[in-house]
């Protein structure tokens, strides 16, 4: 396997070198400053992405932080978000609910996603809490499966593993742009021990 790792290495240095003596300092300086600008564009879209997916599941989003408790939502005023929002792309309605507990305590919160439309003002709406403790400040929802949540979940550690990748090679790339290949390789032979 180290083997390989090397063998790739050395690969990617002869290409990048080869790239710099095709394209002249400047060119190569673009297209890889191109590349990153193009990668860091990615970073809010998946983000974006992500909010859109979660606007289709209701549920509180917290089911092992604690116990879900049924609740009662009655919804006030709402108002529309789109067509790109902190909901995602597409139009959603952000409300206002004020909801009671099962042992009476009630609180004002708005949800968004259209978890609930002005097509449910005057009627109870049947929901989900899951409170720190006592106090009001809980994560509600309408009743889900679990296996949502549990979903949502993975989704959200892969984009944080790809805006984590996004973000090193956008560096790595940014650094190359700054001070060219032939130095950017020498640091990293120094830093890795390595000699060419």
């Amino acid at each position: 396997m180290m083997a390989s790792d090397e063998s790739a290495g050395v690969q990617a240095r002869a290409r990048a070198l080869a790239e710099y003596q095709r394209r002249g300092p400047v060119a190569y300086r673009l297209v890889l400053f191109g590349k990153a600008v193009s990668a860091l564009a990615l970073v809010p879209f998946l983000w974006l992405l992500l909010a859109t997916l979660t606007g289709f599941y209701h549920g509180t989003g917290t089911p092992w932080a604690g116990r879900e408790v049924p609740a009662v939502a009655q919804v006030g005023d709402c108002r529309r978000a789109g067509p790109v929002s902190a909901n995602g792309f597409g139009n959603w309605w952000e409300c206002q609910v004020e909801v009671k507990l099962a042992g009476g305590r009630t609180f004002a919160t708005v949800v968004g996603n259209s978890m609930v439309t002005p097509a449910d003002a005057g009627r109870p709406v049947e929901f989900r809490a899951v409170c720190d403790g006592d106090s009001l400040d809980c994560s509600v929802g309408r009743p889900a499966p679990l296996i949502w949540a549990v979903l949502l979940t993975l989704l959200r550690m892969l984009q944080w593993a790809v805006s984590i990748v996004v973000a090193c090679f956008v560096a790595v790339s940014l650094l190359d742009v700054v001070i060219g290949p032939h130095r950017y390789f020498a640091i990293y032979d120094r830093v890795t021990g390595k000699k060419k």
